[in-house]
């Protein structure tokens, strides 16, 4: 019996660490948790505060220095790489704004904005496979384009939103300062 005991939590905490691992990619982990609430807008103080337009330009700015960086599931930082939720939190992060960490939260952050009204700057998500979870971030970096880490043995780039594969795709766009 105790042999199974520490086995059930060896795998407890191995699954653990997997669940803290995941942002985005075409794993999937089938676990069921509550909804997210809405992560509120961030709202800034006129006089301290650039503008969202500003804000926006400067968060896609940043993330743009890691062009070319190669994808890395669950990395976070420049030294380590990106995935696609990571890319998304950190670029914000650089600037004072704090987003959930995993692309599924993200897809909840700020507030929806119709597709015709996209900022720089602005989240794009979108569904890649089956489950709800398996969405993909990027940030609008205009012109109909966006920025993003996009999977395994890929770099950070620029793709098209009127690409086919990703047009047919997109299910929201987050707005996360205002």
């Amino acid at each position: 019996m105790p042999e199974r005991f520490v086995l059930r939590v060896l795998f407890a905490l191995c699954l653990g660490q997997c669940l803290l691992l995941s942002g985005c990619g075409g794993k999937e982990v089938s676990v069921v948790h509550p909804p997210a609430a809405p992560m509120p807008v961030v709202q800034m103080e006129p006089r301290q505060a650039l503008s969202q337009q500003r804000i926006g330009a400067r968060v896609l700015a940043t993330a743009k220095t890691q062009l070319g960086l190669p994808y890395r599931y669950g990395g976070m930082t420049p030294g380590r790489g990106f995935d696609c939720s990571g890319l998304v939190c950190w670029a914000y992060g650089k600037h004072g704004v704090k987003l959930p960490r995993r692309s599924w939260e993200q897809a909840t952050a700020g507030v929806s904005v119709a597709r015709k009204n996209v900022r720089v700057g602005d989240i794009v998500v979108f569904r890649i496979g089956r489950s709800r979870r398996s969405l993909h971030t990027g940030l609008y970096a205009g012109s109909g384009q966006f920025v993003h880490s996009p999977r395994t043995g890929k770099k950070v780039r620029v793709d098209r939103l009127d690409n086919p594969y990703w047009s047919r795709r997109l299910v929201t766009v987050r707005r996360v300062v205002n």
